[in-house]
């Protein structure tokens, strides 16, 4: 990542882009020399510029394990979703199910406990209403 001396610094993350090319023939592998991620971000006079850019998924992920500002970013990522009683329930329900797919019942009863009381109840209707 370079930076040039005449911008300022990047406060805040705004957006990131993820380009990956498909493979031409069918299997697993994916094209690992035409990745694309690119971090934009914006500086203390709203001027937005890429703030990183990483060819490949490897690079990307350790930059992103020690970056302070995309720590940041995703924390008010989430915490913007969560504020949202529906979109709460839904990442609620989808960890819940996890839980419970690996056994995890002690885990699955504190989710449990912090969905809304519409969220419990359409859960335990559902649960009778299964063939047993």
């Amino acid at each position: 990542m370079e930076k040039r001396d005449d911008q300022d610094p990047v406060t805040r993350i705004t957006r990131w882009t993820t380009s990956i090319s498909l493979p031409k023939v069918t299997g697993p592998k994916l094209n690992q020399d035409n990745q694309q991620y690119v971090v934009f971000g914006e500086d203390a006079q709203g001027t937005e510029r890429v703030y990183a850019h990483f060819g490949t998924r490897a690079e990307f992920e350790t930059w992103a394990g020690i970056d302070p500002l995309w720590k940041e970013a995703k924390s008010s990522m989430f915490r913007h979703l969560l504020k949202n009683p529906g979109t709460r329930d839904l990442v609620i329900r989808i960890n819940l199910k996890a839980a419970l797919d690996r056994g995890d019942m002690e885990t699955a009863m504190e989710l449990c406990r912090h969905l809304s009381p519409e969220a419990r109840a359409e859960l335990t209707r559902q649960s009778q209403n299964e063939p047993s």
